[in-house]
Order: C-alpha cells, then sequence, then structure tokens
C-alpha cells in the first residue's frame, strides 16, 4: 500500500473467524463489496479454502444484469466460481429497501445451504456502521424507555434463520480505506446510483456524516459500548431463564417471578420478552412499554390474565404463566423434503415419504382424545390446547407435538424456534439462543417437562 494508514492486515481483519470451511462472499460490484471480494480471495489463498462470490440481482434497476455481469468478469480474472441469484416475483410498493435486504439474504442462505456452505462475508464497513446507529437513535421515541440494544448497530457475528453464519470483517475499515485498496490493486468498481438519491434515509445521512468525523466517531464508540451491553445483558438474562423458567407440558411457560424481583429490571426485561417470543412466535420482541406494564399488571396479590405478543399472560407476584393464544393459527402442508417455520414457533423438516400437515388442535381432536384414558393432554386446559401444533401423517398418525414427540417418525426433524430471537440474532444473544435449545431439549423428552412439575416453582 502506498500509505501506512490505508495498510490492511488480513490476520487482523479475519482474526475473529473461528469456523473452518469454504465460504461464500456477497458482491454487489460496488467499491465496498469488490474489496471484500479481494480481500476475501487474499485470505482464502492464505488458509486453503474455497471462495463462493454471489450476487443478487433484486430485479429493481435495469442496470442490475449489467452489473452483475462485470462481477462475474472480476471473479473469472481471479478464478473465482460466481452465481448470481435472481428475486422473483411481486415486489412490495412500501419498504422496498428492507424487503429487498431480507430477500437477499434469503436467497443467499438458500444457495449457501445447497452447495453446503454455512459462511457468508459481506462488505459492511464502519461508515455503514455509523449510519445504521445514527439512523436508529433518530427512529428512537425521546423519553419513552425503550430499549437502547438497536443502537449496537451491527455485529461481526450474525446467525441467519437457517444457522449459516453471516460475518463482517470489516467493520473497523472506512470506505476510503477500502477504495485506496483496490486502486492499489488498479480495479475499478461500480458506483449505484441509487447511493446519490436524497429519497433514501441512509444517503441522506451519509452525506450528513461525510465532512462530520467526529460525530462519526462519537457514533461508533457508542455503538461499540452498547453492543457489549448488549451481551452482558443477554448473558446475564439466560442465566435468569434457566433459574426462573420451567417449560410445562403445552408448551406453557412458568416463571417464578419472586426470582425475578431480586434481579436488575433490564435483564428481567430481555429474559420475559424472550419467553414472550418462544411462547408467541412474533417476529419481533415486544416492547418495553408495552411489558413493563403487564409486569406492573402482575405485581398483585390477584391472578391477573392479559394478552400480549400473540401470549396469554396469566399470573400474580409469585408467578406467571405463559402460552400461545389461540388465534391465526395457520393449517400448512410440508411436502416431502421440505421444511417449514412453523407459527413462528416450530421447525419442522420432513424427510419422510409422505407429505404432512401441520395445524393447530381441534375441538373434534380434543372431544376425541378426552375419551381416551391413554391421552397425553388429558389433564391440559382447554386454551393451552386450542394453541398447540399436531402433525398429521398422510398415513393417519397423528402426533400431539407439545405432548409427545416419541410419536414421531425418525425422518422427521422437528424443533422448538422463537422468530424474534432467531431471525439475525446477533453474537451479543447467542447466549438467549443457547437457553432457547435447552428447552427444545426438554420438548424433545416429554419426561423431562413432566418432571419439571415437581420441580419447587410454585404453580
Amino acid at each position: 500500500m502506498t500509505k501506512d494508514k490505508n495498510k490492511i492486515s488480513l490476520d487482523d481483519v479475519f482474526s475473529f473467524v473461528r469456523e473452518k470451511g469454504a465460504i461464500i462472499v456477497a458482491v454487489s460490484g460496488g467499491s465496498d463489496s469488490l474489496a471484500s471480494l479481494f480481500l476475501a480471495n487474499a485470505w482464502a489463498k492464505k488458509t486453503g479454502r474455497e471462495i463462493h462470490a454471489v450476487t443478487v440481482d433484486h430485479g429493481l434497476r435495469v442496470e442490475a444484469a449489467a452489473e452483475a455481469a462485470f462481477v462475474s468478469m472480476v471473479c473469472d480474472g481471479l478464478d473465482i466460481v460466481h452465481t448470481t441469484l435472481a428475486w422473483d416475483g411481486i415486489k412490495p410498493v412500501a419498504g422496498i429497501s428492507a424487503a429487498a435486504r431480507n430477500a437477499r439474504y434469503d436467497l443467499m442462505e438458500e444457495f449457501a445451504r445447497d452447495i453446503g456452505v454455512r459462511i457468508i462475508i459481506t462488505g459492511h464497513t464502519c461508515d455503514d456502521q455509523a449510519e445504521t446507529v445514527l439512523m436508529r437513535l433518530r427512529r428512537s421515541k425521546p423519553n419513552s424507555g425503550s430499549s437502547s440494544r438497536g443502537h449496537s448497530g451491527m455485529c461481526k457475528r450474525v446467525l441467519l434463520d437457517g444457522g449459516t453464519l453471516l460475518l463482517r470483517p470489516f467493520l473497523k475499515l472506512s470506505r476510503d480505506q477500502l477504495r485506496a485498496y483496490l486502486n492499489d490493486v488498479s480495479q475499478s468498481w461500480i458506483e449505484d446510483p441509487t447511493n446519490h438519491d436524497e429519497s433514501f434515509e441512509r444517503v441522506r445521512v451519509r452525506r450528513e456524516l461525510e465532512h462530520d468525523h467526529g460525530k462519526k466517531l462519537d457514533l461508533l464508540n457508542y455503538s461499540a459500548v452498547v453492543g457489549r451491553m448488549r451481551k452482558i445483558i443477554s448473558s446475564k438474562a439466560a442465566e435468569l431463564l434457566a433459574k426462573s423458567c420451567v417449560l410445562n407440558p403445552g408448551h406453557v411457560f412458568h416463571l417464578n417471578t419472586e426470582i425475578l424481583h431480586v434481579a436488575p429490571f433490564g435483564v428481567v426485561l430481555i429474559a420475559v420478552k424472550t419467553v414472550i417470543a418462544a411462547a408467541g412466535g412474533g417476529q419481533y420482541l415486544v416492547s418495553d412499554e408495552q411489558l413493563q406494564q403487564v409486569l406492573e399488571c402482575m405485581n398483585s396479590e390477584r391472578t391477573r390474565r392479559v394478552t400480549l405478543g400473540n401470549c396469554i399472560i396469566e399470573g400474580d407476584k409469585c408467578s406467571m404463566q405463559i402460552y400461545r393464544e389461540a388465534r391465526n393459527l395457520n393449517s400448512s402442508m410440508i411436502g416431502i423434503g421440505e421444511s417449514l417455520f412453523w407459527d413462528g414457533r416450530v421447525h419442522v423438516s420432513n424427510d419422510s415419504t409422505e407429505n404432512i400437515r401441520i395445524e393447530a388442535m381441534s375441538q373434534e381432536y380434543l372431544l376425541a382424545g378426552k375419551e381416551d384414558k391413554n391421552c397425553k393432554f388429558g389433564l391440559a386446559r382447554k386454551s393451552v390446547l386450542l394453541s398447540s401444533p399436531l402433525i398429521i401423517m398422510e398415513s393417519g398418525l397423528t402426533i400431539p407435538l407439545h405432548f409427545d414427540r416419541t410419536l414421531l417418525p425418525a425422518q422427521l426433524e422437528v424443533r422448538t424456534g422463537a422468530r424474534a430471537i432467531e431471525n439475525f440474532c446477533p453474537e451479543w444473544d447467542f447466549a438467549l439462543l443457547d437457553w432457547l435449545k435447552s428447552i427444545d431439549i426438554q420438548s424433545n423428552h416429554p419426561e423431562l417437562l413432566f418432571d419439571a412439575r415437581r420441580k419447587n416453582l410454585k404453580q
């Protein structure tokens, strides 16, 4: 490099990558992504890894096909396999940027699974980080008491929905550093015209920060502090859940609120939000304001009953029970070889030789079950049963998942999920994912669920 300040050390940039195996690099043709391709390629050669380049054509601009062809030409020169993925179908009128981003990661993760790769690398820089944090700060409601977790910005390590790891090695490098690197290797790049369209919030924020390096540095320092705090609070919340939460039959989460009362309130909020996410399957964690109102309501000698985040929450100052409310529950078919995340709560992979259906228990099924003296859910409450999933095989076998998984054929893989926790989960929250996995172990072993009733939590 011609300037020491622009010198990029591969060892420093990729030092946090612990996983082995091939990598996918997301490349749009812009300066950041092309620099990430060159740097990742050099690192891959140094470490003996296979590398694939992927470009997503969102079908939103006529130039996109030519840009993908440009990336393909660059990859040919580097002897890198390149694939263009297309976002087909009808595009939304509103929220197109968010929809395109989600589609991009979905397509890349599906491709990663198809070729057996579990690492995707993107070219996000510290400029992107500062812009993201400033936008989130401005969207926060002043004096609302809302959680600042989102102010942590982007994390270097993120787990995507399907288990693929998204890595952002360049978050400590600037866009100028990456462009200087490209200039030194004599590589041009594409300027996306939307990067100059000030109808986009990010473009306006980018212009604002271009000449205010002090503000940019403050934003980066702030996000780093919030990220460290988020990791600590998530870890403490997972520890709190391990001590205070038991999963009962029917996927009913029982919380000992007496234990919660002595924990830091910020930790309690994240812990209970996580339980609501696991029980209700919602796309996002519930807000601080909503949850605070519920917790205040529960701090009573009398039993109270409220709904929040697709859940019914019942309890008093000693204990709470949280479970899915019986509404907006779909019936879905899962074909042979297909997978489905049902209701944001249950992952099902069907490797059997027959199609299956998953749906909530019906009134007719409940009546038939009540007449069977060997019924596994005979003592469960109707309000719990009507939100509990059934798997119905073409052969006629019917399996009440939240009461007896022992009937599941070996070719059906089922695991408990929580959409709001698993969806783009940053490393800061991995402790919460670990707690969710411990819940899944209980779900797969019904004897653990029934033994939980005998634990020393107040019922």
